[in-house]
């Protein structure tokens, strides 16, 4: 032991690390230690979370409109415990928003920006803007859609400035629109200029706060307040079992739900952006300002929130911290959190209802995870953006909403007025049996011109199952000769032969079913589905040979066969269900899908 504390001695001698251990620890805190004054160090440890594993991510991340997304999936797809540490990035910044908020309201209540301390509430003010902006600037750096959306809302919004809004907008996107230099002016605003304010800013909020020392909470009596605590070991234990309760909190967060990473940011396209949830009051609060009022929204009301913020310790400047001799200004406090909250449930209520909004998040949801299936087999030099434009599923996904989702039900998605039939498990077994068993069903041809057919719901699962088999196999090139199957008898029964040609391509009452449901005669029916050997003339689909390109023609195929793979299985009554079928009865969208047919 004689040698442990000369070893110590020694090194003290050198570096005087007992004095600041004296220092950091040796904080006095009247009326004890107390859960209330946990925040601030909470903060402190998530800030520090934050450098590290935005450090990390840093060695990965390309801040290319070119490259960033795809190096954020691979980061995610490929790096071990990648998905994890860019979980803690994106959940400890939401947790900051909210300790630094309930660290503000402790402030509040007990008072402690009263004099001699309002340098210290100006510099936590201050904190609490750049974590804001930490927040706004991080948000673009995925390059997703989300991102990308969600942040031109916010630099129009700067936009509306007075006198120097133009001027803002331009130096934030670095140009005229979007691009890589927005990207790259977010980046350096996000990893060097950001942290070190906020650095400097922390320094200088610590040395205020230590000497100025703790305030204690204005409900205690002066007898309370006698007994006088260091903040080691009783605060220093509170503030370590609450930080050990928040890390692993958005440790769970991270293993379980890590950080969303939707579709690469598409200039193009029409997305709804959404901002983070600490900024959604802004956002709703804007719904309720347009035109010329719109200012309302963006500058003089927060404005006004903001300089009372700021004005707060000079306004209420009396000696007293107990809480009925500032009832005014708790209350203008409270009001203005139960506002935000309200806001703030206002926009996730009305987004919930909005049926556009249920279906862009299926489509977002839809695009991200072909995203990064496609980006696992390597991103082309062009981009993600162009990766996934070109990848034919994709691109007829969003052909067919735009040009067919008017008449055709697909999934849960459902015209205002159906004219074509449900698409839904299209060319499956499933499908093709319900056919077969209801063909004049609202939700198959009953709504077309395209009527008439026999129902064959009295047969037996076993003659509708031959049935079924023999129309599912006419897409095959080589597929045997009706009398060579099981079904044979019962097309010659039921006289199909009379409406349907089975050998080729010719036109009788009904469709032709040579290669039906293959590539090929898809293709044929979206190129002109009124040809003789298809629907002729009780067609009354538009002729999409010289409406739609070569290109998207093709995709929108893609599109449709993919839909026997994607359908779940239950989506269809299966062959057991007993006795003819009823058709579910199909609500139309509030909304009307976009135009094209």
């Amino acid at each position: 032991m004689d040698g442990l504390h000369g070893l110590l001695d020694a090194v003290d001698r050198r570096i005087g690390h007992r004095r600041l251990l004296d220092l950091a620890l040796k904080e006095e805190i009247p009326g004890g230690a107390s859960w209330a004054y946990v925040f601030g160090s909470s903060a402190l440890i998530l800030f520090f979370i934050q450098l590290a594993t935005g450090l990390l991510l840093a060695t990965y991340y390309s801040p290319s409109a070119t490259d960033a997304w795809a190096s954020v999936a691979y980061l995610e797809r490929a790096i071990p415990f990648g998905a994890f540490v860019r979980g803690m990035h994106h959940h400890a910044a939401s947790a900051m928003v909210i300790i630094v908020g309930l660290h503000l309201l402790q402030v509040v209540l007990f008072g402690a920006y009263k004099a001699p301390r309002e340098a210290n509430w100006l510099s936590g003010l201050g904190l609490l803007g750049l974590v804001l902006a930490f927040a706004l600037t991080g948000y673009l750096l995925p390059w997703d859609q989300t991102g990308y959306w969600a942040t031109k809302v916010a630099t129009s919004i700067a936009g509306t400035l007075p006198v120097v809004g133009d001027l803002v907008q331009r130096i934030a996107q670095g140009g005229n629109d979007y691009g890589h230099l927005t990207l790259t002016r977010f980046y350096a605003l996000h990893v060097i200029l950001l942290p070190l304010l906020t650095l400097v800013l922390i320094g200088a909020h610590l040395a205020l706060f230590r000497r100025h020392g703790v305030t204690p909470s204005p409900a205690k009596s002066p007898e309370a307040l006698s007994k006088i605590e260091q903040l080691w070991p009783t605060q220093l234990a509170y503030d370590a079992m609450f930080a050990t309760v928040v890390v692993a909190a958005i440790s769970m967060l991270s293993l379980t739900l890590g950080a969303p990473l939707e579709a690469p940011a598409d200039p193009a396209s029409n997305f709804i952006a959404r901002p983070e949830w600490y900024f959604l009051f802004l956002f709703q609060l804007l719904k309720y300002f347009e035109g010329p009022l719109q200012i309302m929204g963006t500058v003089i009301l927060p404005g006004l929130a903001t300089t009372f913020l700021l004005l707060l310790p000079f306004l209420d400047s009396g000696p007293s911290r107990r809480l009925r001799d500032r009832k005014p200004w708790i209350a203008a406090m409270g009001l203005g959190l139960v506002g935000m909250a309200g806001l703030t449930a206002l926009a996730v209520r009305s987004d919930n209802r909005d049926p556009m909004i249920a279906a862009q998040r299926v489509i977002a949801a839809t695009e991200a995870a072909r995203a990064k299936e496609l980006a696992a087999l390597g991103v082309p030099v062009e981009g993600p953006t162009h990766m996934l434009s070109a990848d034919p599923l994709t691109r007829g996904a969003r052909v067919f909403r735009q040009e067919c989702a008017t008449c055709h039900p697909l999934g849960d998605e459902v015209p205002e007025e159906i004219k074509g039939p449900e698409l839904t498990g299209y060319g499956s077994r499933a499908w093709i049996r319900q056919v077969l068993r209801d063909p004049d069903s609202p939700r198959l041809f009953g709504k077309t011109k395209v009527s008439g057919m026999d129902a064959y719901a009295h047969l037996s699962s076993t003659d509708l199952e031959a049935l079924v088999e023999l129309v599912y196999s006419r897409r095959v090139p080589d597929a045997p000769p009706v009398e060579d199957t099981k079904a044979a008898a019962l097309v010659e029964e039921h006289e199909c032969g009379n409406c349907h040609d089975f050998e080729e391509a010719f036109g009788l009452d009904g469709p032709s079913l040579f290669g039906y449901l293959s590539e090929s005669w898809v293709r044929s029916v979206v190129d002109q589905a009124d040809a003789q050997h298809l629907y002729d003339q009780a067609n009354d689909m538009p002729i999409f040979s010289t409406r739609l390109s070569e290109r998207d023609r093709a995709a929108v195929v893609v599109f449709v066969l993919a839909q026997e793979a994607l359908t779940p299985k239950d989506r269809w009554p299966s062959v057991d269900d007993p006795g003819p079928v009823p058709s579910p009865r199909i609500e139309p969208a509030k909304t009307s899908t976009p135009s094209g047919l």
